[in-house]
């Protein structure tokens, strides 16, 4: 059960953080752009539904093997399109695991209700190891909460 955590923006208008399902991808191969994730457990749900409108606030990484070559790179995507501005990255500095949080908005991560919300993939030519999968877990701030 995803827990709701009281933010105020700078206007003084209640926003909450909220932890939305988890995405995954399993055996992450080299030379991937923008590969969709899917939702942990599903094989074809590659997007999360919202009913109201927000935006991206923070998102985790983690592999389950530590990266050997190249580098991975994970964007916040909105009905199937991935959101420049939203990356996190998997390389020599962080090898396993790595998050970013998005303290000020970032042009385009506005979603609306009936938005799908998703996660993509890209790795470089040169990744390894091509074995690793790969769990994603997001929050995203609510304009409002009900």
């Amino acid at each position: 059960m995803a827990k709701n955590f009281a933010h105020y923006n700078p206007y003084g208008h209640p926003n909450f953080v909220t932890s939305l399902p988890s995405f995954e991808g399993l055996n992450i191969i080299a030379s991937l752009v923008d590969f969709p994730l899917n939702l942990i457990g599903s094989v074809t749900f590659d997007g999360h539904p919202v009913s109201r409108a927000g935006r991206i606030y923070s998102i985790s990484v983690r592999l389950s093997a530590p990266r050997i070559a190249g580098t991975l790179t994970v964007r916040f995507s909105i009905n199937g399109v991935a959101v420049v501005g939203t990356e996190v990255v998997i390389d020599g500095v962080n090898p396993q695991s790595n998050f970013a949080i998005f303290t000020v908005p970032v042009v385009g991560s506005n979603f609306v209700a009936n938005d799908r919300l998703g996660f993509t993939v890209s790795t470089t030519l040169g990744w390894l190891p091509i074995t690793a999968d790969i769990v994603v877990a997001p929050e995203v701030l609510y304009d409002d909460y009900l």
